[in-house]
Order: structure tokens, then sequence, then C-alpha cells
């Protein structure tokens, strides 16, 4: 990830819901610690912790190394991870994003003797 990456993931770490997965190639990061060796594994590290981006992964995706990460900016949000298949070079990630269906109710309510409630 470079500086406008970085810039542009700070913007949308705003949003209610956010989920983030990809193959972020940084193998020298140490998820036990949370640490890394390189300069580019800790900025990113920083970012991620800056944001208030919650890992999910808890399990390796390739060769013994988590590269493939999927990050969301809720406990909860995400869930029922699971690392198995092949497609291509990558493993086939799946997950669940879980929500709540939320209606905007107006407030200013009027009952009707009908039984009906109308917006004043």
């Amino acid at each position: 990830m470079d500086n406008l990456s970085y810039k542009q993931l700070e913007n949308v770490s705003r949003s209610p819901v956010l989920v983030l997965a990809d193959d972020f190639n940084l193998s020298d990061i140490c998820w036990e610690l949370n640490t890394a060796e390189k300069r580019q594994s800790r900025t990113f590290l920083e970012c991620m912790d800056d944001n208030f981006l919650l890992q999910m992964m808890s399990e390796p995706a390739r060769g013994g190394t988590m590269l493939d990460l999927l990050y969301a900016n809720r406990d909860r949000l995400v869930g029922d991870v699971v690392v198995g298949g092949r497609l291509e070079h990558g493993e086939i990630i799946e997950f669940s994003i879980f929500g709540e269906i939320r209606r905007k109710i107006n407030k200013n309510l009027q009952w009707i003797p009908e039984g009906r409630l109308w917006p004043i």
C-alpha cells in the first residue's frame, strides 16, 4: 500500500460498515505480537490500528503465513471465516457479513381511531 491508499483508507474507515479483504503480501508480520520487521509492514499495522480496523483472520491462508487478510471496523461484523480451496495462485476465503436491517421510522406519529398511525 502506498501513501495515497492509506489516505483513502483513512477516509473510508469513517463509514459505519467497512470490510477490507486483500492479499497484502506482508509476510514479515508477527500476528501474535502485532509487530513487523520491515518498515512498510509496520506502517501498514499502524494504519490499521489508527483507523480502528480489526484483523478477522485467525489462521494462515497460504503456506503457514497470513498474506490474505480480512479487516472490519466493527467487532462481530464478520464471522464464519473459512479458509480452503484454491483459485489460481491463492486460497479461497469465505466469510459472512452480519448486519442489522434498519428502517427509518417517523417519530412524529398521530394515532387515528381506525388503528393506524399517520405522520404529522
